[in-house]
């Protein structure tokens, strides 16, 4: 028979400690593992075996060690509240919490192996084991007395959020969190482009020589709007003829002695600048890292349509002299002074892109370095299109997997943390989670109050899954100034179910 601890009796609603665990181990495979892009048919590196992890090659501080005990501790306190609520003596049970955190954290560092710019090893390993452990013992001094007042704060909002009272809280819950997001997505837009910048191709408008770059340019066209996906795919692909015309400003063709007019009129020449006394080499225009192109007058036209639409689309083909430890600027909108409102850039054999925005302008902050896009003297037709939250990039008629998301999550993280490019997809999950997931926990609990029928718990369930999730939706939609995303709404709809069945679930 087995045998009860002594506050078990007490316990009024069964559950909250495999809530818990449940929540630790989707949190630690969320920051461990994203975004989930998985490359199993590359050798890890400097190893002899993937089993073996990496020893000695990853460099940690006591911050990051802090951080990887932490989020270990809620793990250990939720398998330990679950041992201990089944009779599991408490030797056995620290043993256990050992034993599952090492083995958890073995299987993430093992996995990590075959993620891009992941780092694994055993430190890991024995920090996040060390979590578990705290957390384990944190639960002995604290868990029982923890698991008492959420499971009677539980019972007391079951027994508060009658039908009517869920309506209206529900309803003031998302909507405090709509109105919290527009001026979130207000602060993502383009922003502060001066209207007296110039357009350089090769260099900075003040030519730098450190910052020059050696190549060969076809092609440079912008649009003030985004372009689809199946239009930038067939746009970019080889030998097409596909083009679009909509939302055009100005297209270069390099194929012509300078100065190189813009096709369409609205902008002005691209004059030939060079330390050299050379005539520059035609049919495509060769860039050898003492010349550039820069706009006889400046190209306010660009500035005020990218500010008014929020949106922009450049396309550019072109082909890098060299990719060893090569750097320089292949196109800019920048100020005489130096400063710059857009930057396109070639580091290696890495494609470098940042914009102005109220974000990105606090600080050189979230440039997108998108690897391995170059190739000495091989031809690349590059899109980017930004469609007010969405930076999307097309090299050779593919989409790159790459995201840069400029939305309310982005803004958010940057007051509580340095933000990095890599990380905005994160961000923009976890905001998610934060207003569905919760959001659903409260539906979750509502529809068990007794006095609410059957049809009440339909209403609610059906009016809280869909009804925020598309006002939201429609609201970031509107202040970006791009189109609707049915994936943000799946998201959405998604954390909300996913809250009402945690808030359930009595393991």
């Amino acid at each position: 028979m087995k045998q009860k601890l002594p506050d078990q009796e007490s316990k009024q609603l069964p559950g909250w400690s495999g809530r818990i665990l449940i929540l630790a181990v989707a949190g630690i495979l969320f920051l461990t593992l994203f975004p989930f892009r998985f490359v199993f048919h590359t050798e890890p590196r400097g190893i002899l075996s993937p089993f073996l992890l990496q020893s000695g090659i990853k460099s940690a501080g006591a911050l990051d060690d802090f951080l990887n005990v932490l989020l270990f501790v809620p793990f250990g306190f939720g398998l330990a509240g679950m041992l201990r609520d089944r009779g599991m003596r408490r030797i056995k049970s620290l043993a256990s919490c050992l034993f599952a955190g090492a083995l958890l954290s073995y299987g993430v560092e093992f996995l990590q192996n075959y993620i891009p710019n992941r780092d694994s090893g055993w430190h890991d390993v024995f920090t996040n084991s060390t979590g578990a452990i705290v957390g384990c013992l944190l639960f002995e001094f604290a868990g029982r007395y923890t698991v008492h007042l959420l499971s009677a704060a539980e019972k007391f909002a079951t027994n508060y959020l009658t039908w009517q009272r869920s309506i209206w809280i529900i309803a003031l819950y998302f909507a405090a969190w709509v109105i919290f997001s527009i001026p979130l997505q207000q602060h993502a837009r383009i922003w502060n482009w001066d209207s007296n910048a110039l357009l350089s191709v090769g260099n900075f408008s003040s030519g730098r020589l450190d910052t020059a770059w050696r190549g060969s340019i076809y092609r440079l066209d912008f649009y003030d709007r985004s372009i689809p996906e199946n239009v930038a795919e067939k746009m970019t692909a080889e030998n097409s003829s596909e083009s679009t015309s909509t939302g055009l400003v100005a297209t270069y063709d390099f194929s012509v002695v300078p100065p190189v007019k813009d096709g369409t009129g609205h902008l002005p020449n691209l004059d030939w600048i060079s330390s050299t006394s050379s005539p520059p080499t035609v049919n495509p225009i060769v860039l050898d890292g003492k010349s550039r192109l820069v706009s006889a007058s400046p190209i306010g036209l660009l500035a005020k349509n990218f500010t008014e639409t929020n949106q922009f689309s450049l396309r550019l083909i072109c082909a890098a002299a060299n990719v060893s430890e090569m750097a320089g600027r292949i196109v800019t909108i920048s100020r005489g002074s130096g400063t710059i409102d857009l930057d396109v850039k070639q580091e290696g054999a890495d494609l470098v892109f940042w914009f102005r925005n109220r974000l990105s302008a606090r600080r050189w902050i979230l440039p997108w370095n998108v690897p391995g896009v170059f190739q000495k003297n091989q031809v690349r037709d590059i899109l980017l299109s930004f469609d007010g939250a969405h930076l999307s990039l097309y090299i050779d008629g593919r989409k790159d997997s790459h995201a840069y998301l400029l939305g309310p999550a982005a803004v958010l993280a940057h007051f509580f943390r340095s933000i990095k490019t890599s990380e905005l997809e994160g961000y923009n999950y976890v905001y998610y989670a934060l207003i569905f997931f919760l959001g659903g926990v409260l539906i979750g609990i509502s529809i068990r109050n007794p006095s609410t029928r059957a049809i009440q718990c339909f209403f609610l369930l059906g009016a809280g899954f869909i009804l925020p999730a598309v006002v939201l939706e429609l609201v970031l939609m509107h202040v970006a100034g791009r189109a609707i995303s049915f994936s943000n709404i799946i998201l959405s709809i998604f954390l909300v179910a996913g809250g009402s069945l945690w808030v359930n679930t009595d393991i």
